[in-house]
């Protein structure tokens, strides 16, 4: 069942309109990308038990402290390198145990 208030043609055009809009804009299609990108690379680093365990405290620490650069929006998350090496144990913890 159709959950939108369109009829399936009209969706159907909504959609297409899209796609040629996104297809014809680069810096959508760039940003979209840079966003997977950087999913890509979450993936691998922060939610990756193996990273975790294995990457060196100091270097962790110095990527924990850059993460939030990467974020968008209103963010306000002001971790520092103190505070980040008072709780790695228990970020590494939380993380790991996630998994």
């Amino acid at each position: 069942e159709n959950p939108f208030s369109l009829s399936d043609d009209a969706l159907k055009n909504l959609l297409k309109a899209f796609k040629n809009w996104f297809n014809e804009n680069d810096e959508e299609r760039k940003y979209s990308e840079d966003q997977r990108k950087i999913r890509e690379d979450l993936k691998e680093t922060f939610l990756n038990e193996e990273y975790i365990l294995n990457k060196p405290d100091e270097e962790l620490i110095q990527e924990l402290f850059k993460y939030p650069q990467k974020l968008e929006g209103p963010v306000g998350i002001k971790l520092g390198i103190p505070r980040i090496s008072d709780e790695l144990s228990n970020i590494k913890s939380a993380i790991t145990r996630n998994k």
